[in-house]
């Protein structure tokens, strides 16, 4: 049953979808079944008057050819496109910051992960800070998305029919969750508090704008297609003017009563990190998160609660605490923000292995436990020896909760390039 569901799932959001862009336009469909239903339950009067028959005939042949249009669309929009995922355009030393941003953030080279990554320690500080970081909503953001889709629908499409045909192949999960999404940097409102615009999105519009931002698709006839806003062409922009959707990002390490951290594993129905190591929780933050009468720190520490819950089982009785340990953007996908945390359990490590069960539609059973706390001094001696031992089993969200937790405790950070001025 559970298998069912998915399917139906991933097949209805994906229509959804093509309704919502034009590219399937189910209108006239229900207008002209509507139509031909009840003309031939009126046949007999219609049929009556002689002089209307050759007029009825062409608006039948008009309704039955609107039908077929309307399902050949739907046909075409959901057949396995012929072009296939080539090499990215770039390889992760060669991104470029957008003027706007380079004095804010510093560029970090994960040449083990092929990954790059901007973070600022402003922001940490802000994040770690008592001042408030106050939350407004940003209608603007989401119309210049959808637009920026709507016009670009044709090049678009082959990238996320590619990926829903893959997904499905791995009887995966690929649904267009709506997303909670970062409108602009947190930046200082007055003497007292911060500000941070957010915005309404879904995981397609994001799919399609961050993504995909580093790919292109070759076609079997040769021809190839990459996104309007590639990684040559357009570079990271600051989050209030960048025309990617911006999905926030969001996990955490999660340590037992006696200093073990979970580390996951995903299996290969998952979008991004497929057979990667993970953080304990990690996923992005859903619209339901938003509660503007908080603190946005408030929010970023309940959505990743619920990711932790969502993939291990843990309950919230179990979690002592969490704290926000930084924020980082992902160039690889675009910028994408994401938030690191980490989170303090009551249950030691032998009560852990009875209360996780992981989720299978993402994880697998093998999650591991890694002593990271001695009392309240943090070892980074175990993390490291995992990542020199095997770095390509590390997905960049783990790696990112690993640095994040060294600035955070104040210890060395292995296998990375800073540059404080990426050019």
């Amino acid at each position: 049953m559970g298998q069912w569901i998915i399917k139906f799932r991933n097949n209805w959001d994906f229509i959804i979808y093509g309704i919502k862009i034009r590219k399937i336009n189910p209108y006239f469909l229900i207008i002209n079944l509507f139509t031909l239903f009840y003309s031939f339950c009126q046949y007999e009067s219609f049929f009556s008057e002689k002089n209307i028959i050759l007029l009825l005939f062409l608006i039948f042949i008009n309704i039955i050819w609107q039908i077929f249009s309307t399902i050949q669309d739907g046909y075409y929009y959901t057949k396995q496109t012929g072009y296939y995922i080539a090499q990215s355009n770039k390889i992760a030393t060669q991104f470029k910051l957008d003027p706007e941003i380079c004095e804010k953030y510093k560029l970090i080279k994960i040449d083990t992960l092929n990954s790059s990554i901007i973070y600022s320690d402003t922001i940490n500080n802000i994040l770690t800070s008592d001042k408030p970081i106050r939350i407004k909503r940003s209608k603007k953001k989401t119309e210049e998305i959808e637009k920026y889709i709507q016009t670009y629908k044709e090049i678009l499409m082959p990238f996320l029919n590619w990926k829903w045909h893959e997904i499905k192949n791995h009887n995966g999960s690929f649904y267009n969750e709506k997303k909670l999404c970062m409108a602009s940097e947190i930046e200082k409102h007055n003497e007292n508090e911060y500000l941070v615009f957010v915005n309404k999105g879904c995981y397609y519009n994001s799919f399609l704008t961050n993504n995909i931002y580093n790919l292109k698709m070759s076609h079997q006839n040769g021809l190839y297609i990459e996104p309007p806003l590639n990684s040559q062409t357009y570079p990271i922009q600051a989050l209030h003017s960048s025309y990617m959707s911006n999905h926030i990002g969001i996990s955490t390490i999660a340590v037992s009563s006696d200093g073990y951290a979970i580390i996951m594993r995903h299996n290969n129905k998952t979008v991004v990190s497929s057979d990667k190591l993970l953080p304990s929780g990690s996923g992005s933050m859903d619209f339901s998160d938003l509660q503007e009468n908080l603190d946005f720190r408030e929010i970023i520490i309940k959505a990743a609660e619920r990711e932790l819950h969502e993939e291990t089982n843990i309950a919230a009785n179990n979690i002592q605490k969490t704290e926000i340990l930084g924020f980082y953007r992902d160039l690889n996908r675009g910028g994408k923000p994401e938030f690191c945390c980490l989170s303090y359990l009551t249950p030691n490590k032998l009560e852990l292995r009875e209360i996780i069960t992981p989720c299978r539609s993402e994880q697998r059973d093998d999650f591991k436990t890694i002593k990271i706390f001695d009392g309240k001094e943090f070892l980074s001696s175990a993390l490291n020896n995992a990542l020199y031992d095997s770095p390509k089993e590390f997905s960049l969200a783990l790696y990112m909760n690993y640095f994040m937790l060294c600035k955070y405790f104040h210890s060395t950070i292995p296998l990375y390039q800073e540059e404080n001025y990426p050019q």
